[in-house]
């Protein structure tokens, strides 16, 4: 009982729990319950990786003209390009789940953003509008 963990602690990212497991082949067993940042579409990096191998988002970027206001831009086209092409790949279809899927970390990854704190993709609102142009 000596491995138990007997205190709460708790700060603003996550609280353990007290919680005891019994050593297992003489091996402390850790137990996390804070699910950390998950994903169900870890197969999108596969996607992303041959998206760079044949430049299809850059192909199809160049040929469409952004007539966005630069000075309010804040998702470029190829980034807009990328989350809506591997989403509808992935089997997101409908737009709607760009809101969900914005902050999920395989989606920040396609997109060169840090899954951990890099900034959100777009919005449902922002990616079709820009398909609608």
């Amino acid at each position: 009982m000596e491995d138990c963990i007997m205190n709460s602690v708790s700060n603003e990212n996550q609280t353990h729990l007290p919680f005891c497991a019994t050593k297992i082949d003489a091996k402390k067993v850790h137990l996390g319950f804070d699910g950390g940042n998950l994903t169900s579409d870890a197969g999108a990096l596969i996607l992303r990786e041959i998206n760079q191998e044949i430049g299809l988002v850059e192909a199809i970027a160049s040929e469409l003209t952004d007539s966005r206001d630069a000075g309010k831009i804040k998702h470029t086209l190829h980034d807009l390009l990328s989350q809506r092409i591997i989403q509808i790949a992935c089997g997101h279809e409908d737009a709607n789940d760009s809101n969900t899927l914005r902050n999920d970390p395989i989606f920040k990854m396609i997109t060169d953003r840090c899954p951990e704190n890099g900034d959100a993709l777009a919005s449902q609102p922002t990616l079709s509008g820009t398909s609608n142009q």
